[in-house]
């Protein structure tokens, strides 16, 4: 079993290697331009409900 968790700020900067590495490849997000840190760190504190 896999157990998901919510992300905390600390998760932040591996979070972000993740998605800019999505994005780098290309066609598997919405998202064009790669973030940084401080994107996630907003991310997860404007919707900590919906951040895992």
């Amino acid at each position: 079993m896999i157990g998901i968790r919510r992300a905390a700020r600390l998760d932040a900067r591996d979070l972000t290697d993740l998605l800019n590495a999505i994005i780098r490849n290309g066609g598997a997000t919405a998202l064009t331009r790669e973030l940084d840190r401080d994107a996630m760190l907003g991310w997860i504190d404007r919707t900590p409900e919906r951040s895992a």
